[in-house]
């Protein structure tokens, strides 16, 4: 149980000539600092669906938890650069890609109405493996790298189909300007047939 807290995961990431300079118990400052947006914008992203999430919808709830939950994984890695850590950031990851296909898939156009019916199963199902793989990359931490592939292709399908039929425009909150004052973010529109 040592070795998973000792220092060094084995791999050379950005930082790696830098480590523990700017701050003596930060390995990479900027790759720690830089997740307080991913544990802070999910959260207040749940804040503002609320009642969406509430009335409509409460599975949504879990993908942004999971996104928290990947800033504060990632934030330990990158302080501490210990294989432990880099287990947590990676599998938080696989949790992620799995959750939002379990939560998104049966509202997405192109999931068929005949299957609706085994849509508990579809989830339990998801929900099992992705468990069932997260146990077998503590045991074999190679096992992460596969796990993140075999996942990711089916939401590589589900951003394929869907997200062809949307088109992206910058938009400024919150003002339309373009102004200092304002922040750009894309927001997505269905397109016209």
């Amino acid at each position: 149980m040592t070795n998973w807290f000792e220092y060094e995961s084995g791999h050379a990431w950005c930082e790696s000539a830098y480590k523990y300079q700017t701050l003596p118990m930060v390995a990479e400052f900027a790759n720690t600092m830089t997740n307080l947006p991913i544990i802070v914008l999910p959260l207040l992203n749940a804040m503002m669906l609320r009642k969406y999430i509430r009335e409509v919808n409460h599975g949504l709830l879990v993908p942004q938890l999971l996104l928290t939950f990947n800033g504060l994984a990632s934030t330990y890695y990158h302080a501490t650069l210990n294989l432990f850590g880099q287990l947590v950031d990676e599998l938080s990851l696989v949790w992620i890609i799995n959750m939002f296909l379990v939560v998104y898939i049966p509202v997405m156009k192109w999931f068929p109405k005949k299957f609706s019916e085994r849509l508990t199963t579809f989830r339990r199902t998801v929900v099992v493996l992705t468990a069932l793989f997260s146990g077998l990359c503590f045991l074999e931490p190679t096992l992460n790298a596969v796990a993140l592939m075999l996942f990711s292709i089916p939401a590589a399908v589900v951003i394929h189909y869907e997200g062809t039929q949307y088109t992206a425009a910058v938009r400024y909150f919150p003002d339309k300007s373009g102004s200092i004052f304002s922040f750009p973010y894309i927001s997505l529109h269905e397109k016209s047939c």
